[in-house]
């Protein structure tokens, strides 16, 4: 029996055998919802919390990536000054600063006699290099022609010395220029993670020298330590270039006092000595010693002498309108670099490129047949990936997932 209480809401009734049961009485809207008798229940919904976040997996066939710059060439390249004008990154926040470039070139003959040393250090001043002609029998110590002390340009120009100072890179490139029937001897070089401890160690006259004590010390260590490495005059004939990495993490983000050297560099050499010291204190590069022994016949060597610093100048200067910030990296990437550039510091640049080519070439064909299969099956799934594309291209469907394009590109 159908009953119209209202003419937009219709009711239906159904009556039983004994008569009309209330609750039995359905109302519908026809114009909202369909009839529905019996309401829903609610479930209740059980959550599980998770107590440890899952590791992420690498998908399958997949190697994770390793970070950037963790190898010894990508390290060293990152520290050469001969190849960056522009002052490397950092974790932390230096302010503005002025990145400074510098380069020194100076020649030394060897001698039959007598040991030629270098000692490369950077300190808060122009003084990057300390070197003095050592005789290993008597223990004397005399004077190069044109002086011990060797500096870098830019940093001595009088009304324009920076305040403080910080280094960025440092290296040393060496090269044989004897005429190449003349060429012999040998060459030591040693690079050390500290700096050497000059307290005391002056004898100041007419030129400044290391004591007698001293100089015996430094080609004592040269010639007891594991790190030293030994080559020939040959080796030299062709540049070789030496990174100089940094001593601590620390000492390298400090900014020492600018130690001036004066409108001149004489006599009596109180700056020099003061740098050096300073400069072992910072604690912030490490040390280069090369040694020449004696050698059948005279051979001449160039040196270049790459530095990279941060400077900060006066308001006044004309160097500060150039202060920039330095830029940002991850930690853990420069912390990387650092670690590989003092793997086998001692090493020069070439020879350990060299090295590794000499592996590749020796090692190379063995892997090659291994993983041959592996580079056709990508070569192979790269083209019929390529022919799919063409063919979508050609009927018409232009559009290509960003997915399927991405591995198109890494192959091509």
């Amino acid at each position: 029996m159908l009953i119209n209480f209202y003419p937009s809401c219709p009711v239906i009734v159904e009556q039983k055998s004994g008569g009309i049961m209330p609750g039995a009485i359905s109302v519908a809207l026809w114009h909202k919802r369909p009839l529905m008798a019996v309401p829903r229940r609610k479930v209740k919904k059980i959550v599980i919390k998770r107590t440890v976040k899952p590791a992420r997996k690498t998908p399958k066939g997949r190697k994770p990536r390793r970070g950037p710059g963790t190898t010894v060439a990508a390290a060293r390249a990152f520290l050469d000054p001969a190849l960056h004008t522009t002052a490397p990154p950092s974790e932390n926040s230096l302010g503005n600063f002025t990145t400074l470039n510098a380069v020194s070139r100076w020649t030394f003959a060897t001698s039959t006699t007598l040991t030629c040393i270098h000692v490369f250090s950077w300190t808060p001043s122009s003084l990057r290099c300390f070197r003095w002609v050592y005789n290993v029998g008597t223990g004397a110590v005399t004077d190069y022609s044109d002086g011990n002390l060797k500096f870098v340009p830019y940093l001595d120009v009088p009304n324009a010395l920076p305040i403080s100072i910080r280094p960025l890179r440092m290296s040393v490139r060496i090269r044989n220029q004897t005429v190449f029937t003349s060429i012999s001897g040998t060459m030591q070089s040693l690079i050390l993670p500290d700096p050497l401890d000059w307290t005391g160690n002056f004898n100041v006259g007419a030129t400044l020298q290391p004591t007698a004590a001293m100089a015996l010390a430094v080609y004592n260590l040269v010639q007891s330590s594991p790190h030293t490495r030994t080559y020939t005059a040959m080796d030299f004939s062709s540049s070789k270039s030496f990174i100089v990495p940094p001593a601590s993490h620390v000492g390298y983000h400090n900014w020492e006092n600018f130690v001036p050297a004066g409108a001149a560099e004489i006599t009596p050499f109180v700056f020099a000595q003061q740098a050096l010291i300073n400069g072992q204190n910072s604690n912030a590069m490490g040390t280069f010693i090369l040694v020449t022994p004696p050698s059948t016949a005279s051979n001449t060597y160039a040196i270049t002498l790459n530095t990279q610093d941060a400077c900060r100048y006066s308001p006044l200067a004309v160097q500060h309108s150039f202060a920039k910030p330095q830029p940002w990296a991850d930690g853990k990437q420069l912390h990387a670099l650092h670690s590989a550039a003092n793997a086998q510091p001692s090493v020069p640049n070439e020879l350990l490129d060299m090295g590794l080519g000499y592996a590749a070439a020796k090692y190379g064909p063995r892997l090659g047949a291994a993983v041959r299969g592996g580079f056709n099956n990508m070569i192979n799934a790269g083209v019929a990936r390529f022919q799919r594309g063409a063919l979508a291209l050609r009927n018409g469907e232009v559009a290509m997932a960003a997915e399927e394009a991405a591995p198109l590109l890494e192959i091509m």
